[in-house]
């Protein structure tokens, strides 16, 4: 059956027509006593699902390995996103966390030449004032154990401490310089029961981020132990939103995604890249609770032939968020007050036109109108008879700009605009 064109715009006119990887830690994490370390290095390391060994010589706590090159305070900064705001480079305050170090290095030395560090960063850096080496996790060096290093008065506060694998000894560099490095957590500070990220923002993160939360158990009848990974936004509106939506730049395709990578999630999960939650996990956290809040963010206007929001930030709220399961085909429900929270809306022609209606995929068609996802690149997306409204169509519009197609959305109810970057995110109240 064939399909005539019927062009976005009209809709707009025409109302009435249409428009991380959860992760199990305590409970599978064995844990090693210290003075087995030196026996055999053959020695089994206990190791949890995402490459962190814990051991009694840190309390308990963790260390992980990291392959990619950076400079300390990258390295810094990745170690703080790696868990929660709870990790940092590692340190070695006595001599016993200095001889683990050297052991769990040279472990990872026995690895092929293509993945081999020759230094690791660790969270040592010069303090002038102090005159020492003070370590990015706050603790202080024991007064019965001396970093083994030559000092000389040449260090400045852009010093920091690395680990030789040839020789296993501590050396001095400037914190610029690009090397591999180790992380230690905290495991005892995470906030292992949080549900979403308005939990980690009223327990005191205030970072933006990746953080790990837990399946809440009115979501789960399965398991109420599976973890995810997730990205928190802390600073915008208040904080507290869990991101389920981003493009940056168009590198990742989203508008001809299947069902089951909508449902399950695509695209690398970080502050300035490229994914999608999944509408699973969309799904079992925006109903934890009835009272959850929409926000959208958008950048700019890449429509060659207008001027109007090229440069410009717009935004809005919506309440009464939530998204069903998949037997109702994860049916969108969204509601919003007149004229709207933020500039991005004119409270009305915007995504609550989607409200009620099922997600559609280029294998998995609910709109009546089928040509709105093969033709017009709107999917995956609530949709009926298109929309006014997809942030997943097609990053460059199929047919032409600023008129409905492709990843596109309705700005103050009247112009048609194709954002640069967009972000959704949802947060409970209360």
């Amino acid at each position: 059956m064939g399909y005539s064109h019927v062009s976005p715009r009209h809709h707009l006119a025409r109302i009435c027509v249409g428009i991380i990887v959860g992760v199990g830690l305590i409970g599978g994490l064995s844990f090693l006593i210290y003075v087995l370390l030196n026996n055999d290095s053959n020695i089994p390391w206990p190791v949890d699902e995402e490459g962190w060994t814990c051991t009694a010589v840190y309390g308990q706590n963790c260390v992980k390995s990291f392959s990619e090159r950076r400079s300390w305070d990258d390295a810094q900064r990745q170690c703080l996103d790696e868990q929660q705001q709870d990790a940092t480079l590692a340190s070695a305050v006595n001599s016993n966390e200095w001889e683990f170090l050297k052991a769990f290095i040279k472990k990872q030395s026995d690895v092929s030449s293509s993945q081999r560090c020759e230094s690791y960063w660790l969270g040592g850096t010069w303090s002038s004032y102090e005159k020492q080496f003070v370590w990015s996790d706050g603790r202080k060096v024991e007064a019965n154990h001396s970093l083994p290093i030559d000092l000389n008065s040449n260090l400045t506060n852009g010093d920091g401490l690395s680990v030789d694998t040839e020789n296993l000894q501590l050396k001095v560099g400037n914190k610029k310089s690009k090397r591999c490095f180790m992380c230690l957590w905290n495991v005892t500070a995470s906030f292992l029961s949080a549900s979403d990220c308005q939990d980690l923002k009223k327990r005191g993160k205030t970072r933006s981020g990746l953080y790990r939360i837990k399946e809440s158990p009115r979501t789960s009848s399965l398991s109420t132990n599976k973890r995810h990974k997730v990205l928190c936004e802390m600073e915008s509106s208040g904080g507290g939103w869990t991101v389920f939506q981003q493009r940056v730049d168009g590198r990742t395709v989203f508008w001809n995604r299947t069902w089951t990578e909508y449902r399950d999630g695509f695209g690398q999960l970080g502050r300035n890249s490229e994914f999608w939650m999944g509408l699973e996990l969309l799904h079992k956290m925006s109903t934890i609770q009835p009272n959850t809040s929409l926000r959208v963010e958008l950048w700019g206007d890449r429509n060659p032939n207008s001027s109007k929001y090229t440069n410009d930030y717009l935004e809005s709220e919506y309440y009464n968020f939530a998204v069903g399961n998949e037997s109702t085909d994860y049916s969108l429900q969204v509601q919003t007050v007149w004229p709207g929270v933020g500039n991005a809306s004119g409270g009305w022609f915007d995504i609550t036109f989607s409200r009620g209606r099922k997600f559609s995929t280029v294998d998995r068609i609910n709109d009546p109108m089928p040509s709105c996802v093969t033709d017009y690149h709107l999917g995956g997306w609530w949709l009926h008879y298109c929309s006014l409204s997809s942030l997943n169509g097609e990053y460059n519009p199929p047919i032409a700009w600023g008129n409905g197609y492709g990843m596109m959305w309705v700005a103050h109810g009247i112009y048609i605009i194709n954002p640069q970057k967009s972000r959704m995110m949802f947060r409970k109240n209360g």
